[in-house]
């Protein structure tokens, strides 16, 4: 039997040794990771279920204000209130039909109209379609509501992206409508990188994660500032805030409506451009002079030029939420929209 050399039995042994040690090593490793899945796993359950505790819950404490329509997709909320000519109001992004209720413009209007409005899909107690919803698909479900409540021929006014939904509406079913009211409204496809982060629910798979989980903490600590500047220069009205609490604006889905709103904007206000010049309804455009969300240099003031039955009024000193600081101007627009004659009439001459 042929004996190994000694310092040969040693060089074995140390490699052996080393093997060993780098296997153990792995196994370490794959723990260490394996446990790391499991911790992070289990922290985003947790912050998933405290999510829908916290959605149910905010619901629970801000129950529906009015009644349902069914539609096709699923239900809409509204609210009606008053007689006579019926005005509907569309809000924006965020937010829900509390926003036009706190500001008093949904009561003024019920002295004078029959004031109707609606959570856009995904918003407030409406539900959303399991696909996008574009401004014109919105715009469709709209019709639907209106349909389902009897209402004919509206005035419609829009705020802000509600804005966008308002003037889809009259593209597609221009003799149905007697007009538009357009507030603080974002009409051209410009971009804007500011509001990137807030799309992040809108990517497949990946936003249903996330707006149930780590964009809760980051939302919370954000939209404060994203309240107050769509106020600025004027301040967030107490009755603002009562009314349109943020845990029902972070609820998952009403997130996952801005994100695909938001997502949207650009690419469908590209194609609502080209269609401005054919929108043959009276379109009474009133907008804040100090409005930082939708510049009226960059929106409200070309689209006074180029929709062919347009008027503008600039409200000085006013920033994007004309609606809770000049009702007045609002409702003079209502009632100049109204005095117009409307496309079917038009087309009788």
């Amino acid at each position: 039997m042929k004996r190994v050399p000694s310092n040969d039995k040693a060089r074995l042994c140390d490699q052996a040794r080393a093997h060993e040690q780098a296997h153990a090593s792995r196994r370490r490793s794959r723990g260490w990771f394996g446990n790391g899945a499991a911790a992070v796993t289990g922290v985003l359950a947790g912050m998933s279920l405290a999510t829908r505790i916290a959605a149910l819950r905010a619901q629970r404490s801000h129950p529906a204000a009015g009644d349902f329509a069914r539609v096709d997709g699923g239900r809409l909320h509204y609210l009606t209130r008053g007689q006579g000519q019926p005005v509907v109001m569309v809000h924006g992004a965020w937010v829900m039909m509390q926003d036009f209720l706190s500001s008093a413009l949904f009561n003024h209007v019920a002295t004078r109209y029959r004031a109707v409005a609606f959570d856009r899909p995904g918003y407030g107690h409406s539900t959303r379609p399991g696909r996008p919803s574009s401004p014109w698909e919105q715009a469709r479900i709209l019709r639907s509501g209106l349909r389902a409540l009897g209402i004919e021929r509206p005035v419609l006014v829009g705020h802000s992206l509600g804005a966008a939904v308002v003037m889809a509406y009259a593209e597609q079913f221009p003799d149905e409508i007697a007009g538009v009211v357009f507030i603080n409204g974002l009409a051209y496809p410009i971009p804007r990188i500011d509001l990137t982060p807030f799309m992040l629910p809108a990517i497949p798979v990946a936003g249903s994660v996330l707006r149930y989980t780590v964009l809760q903490p980051v939302y919370q600590a954000m939209l404060p500032a994203v309240l107050k500047a769509s106020f600025w220069p004027q301040d967030i009205t107490p009755s603002f805030s009562q009314a349109v609490p943020l845990e029902m604006l972070l609820r998952p889905e009403q997130l996952r409506a801005t994100a695909e709103d938001l997502a949207a904007l650009i690419p469908a206000l590209a194609h609502l451009r080209a269609s401005y010049a054919g929108i043959d309804v009276p379109v009474a455009i009133v907008t804040g002079e100090k409005d930082r969300v939708a510049s009226p240099s960059k929106h409200a003031i070309p689209l006074s030029k180029e929709l062919p039955r347009a008027t503008l009024t600039l409200l000085p000193g006013i920033g994007h939420m004309a609606h809770h600081f000049r009702q007045d101007a609002i409702l003079s627009a209502i009632a100049q929209v109204l005095q117009e004659p409307s496309t079917a009439a038009t087309a009788a001459r």
